[in-house]
């Protein structure tokens, strides 16, 4: 999986720069710069104790919903640190490659396969994951575009899961 992401990252990365006439490399432009402070200062909120208000100016759309769920996942896994590993942006599209740490301190709704989701006690495990995120950007907001992908199988693992419900 992690060298079907880093593929995809590096394709990415491939189609973001342009050679000059000289042949050297075309930096990223202003707005994609601007955009990329934007998502690292939205980790670097998101990762914070006090995170709530710090959010809802990136979001739009049902940010009620998004706050509740997130504060659901938060109650779970506590000391929630996001960092990123790859960031491509491409006009208003952007796809980021996460590594994710928190500390499993409360009960988890779990969700598999598309199967009835499953509580799992806290452990009070470190665990670490990663995650591929891939969203727009309208103005200083997230757009309607947003879609993940995660290693459930590694925080399985280190939950103790030792099987998929059916």
């Amino acid at each position: 999986m992690k060298h079907l992401i880093f593929i995809t990252l590096v394709l990415g990365l491939m189609n973001c720069t342009q050679a000059n006439d000289d042949g050297s490399a075309i930096t990223t432009n202003k707005i994609e710069t601007n955009q990329k402070q934007w998502f690292e200062n939205y980790i670097s909120e998101i990762s914070e104790d006090d995170w709530e208000d710090k959010i809802r100016p990136y979001l739009s759309g049902d940010v009620e919903g998004f706050i509740k769920d997130h504060k659901s996942f938060r109650n779970a896994f506590a000391d929630l640190k996001l960092s990123i590993k790859h960031l491509v942006i491409e006009g208003k599209y952007a796809m980021a490659w996460m590594s994710v740490e928190a500390k499993h301190v409360g009960i988890y709704e779990g969700i598999y396969a598309g199967k009835e989701s499953q509580q799992i006690a806290p452990t009070n495990r470190n665990i670490k994951w990663e995650e591929v995120w891939y969203f727009d950007i309208v103005g200083d907001k997230f757009g309607e575009s947003w879609d993940f992908m995660s290693q459930d199988l590694a925080r399985m693992k280190q939950l103790g899961i030792k099987e998929i419900p059916y």
